[in-house]
């Protein structure tokens, strides 16, 4: 390539480029989340977030994604719930849409939401258990990864 195409080539490159940065072409993977809070939903609608309205001080891309469970006593799909880390300003609401015939097998002692720390995994507080609605929630103060587990 001569090296006045390759300067076209990178010139055109360039443009591509910040055409899609000012003009916002690029797609985001995640929801935008202000100070007024939000309500998200997993692709497979089988786990939500509830952001208060106070709990972010800003603007942030919210992500939920489906991961490989590291808990070996989950019991269903694990979720990573980014950016990782961020800490929020009052506790969001973490929900499992759960099928009512696990109750069967598990009494709700026998359950719990935890969240992935530094260490370890931690049981999530204020857990609700809603069996007629099929749903287990708790309160998170930051995003991380998420499980229902057996405890016992």
């Amino acid at each position: 390539m001569s090296k006045t195409n390759t300067r076209r080539w990178i010139g055109g490159l360039i443009a591509v480029c910040l055409a899609g940065a000012i003009g916002g072409c690029e797609q985001q993977d995640g929801t935008v989340v202000g100070p007024r809070g939000a309500t998200m939903t997993s692709d497979d609608g089988r786990f939500t977030l509830e952001v208060p309205a106070g709990a972010l001080a800003e603007s942030v891309e919210i992500t939920i994604d489906e991961v490989d469970c590291e808990p070996a006593d989950a019991v269903d799909t694990c979720y990573e719930v980014g950016p990782v880390g961020l800490a929020l300003l009052t506790p969001a609401r973490v929900i499992y849409d759960v099928d009512t015939a696990m109750f069967d097998d598990f009494q709700t002692d026998d359950l719990a939401l935890v969240g992935e720390g530094r260490e370890a995994w931690s049981e999530l507080a204020d857990p609700r258990f809603e069996l007629l609605e099929g749903s287990v929630s708790a309160s998170a103060v930051y995003l991380t990864s998420y499980a229902l587990v057996v405890t016992r």
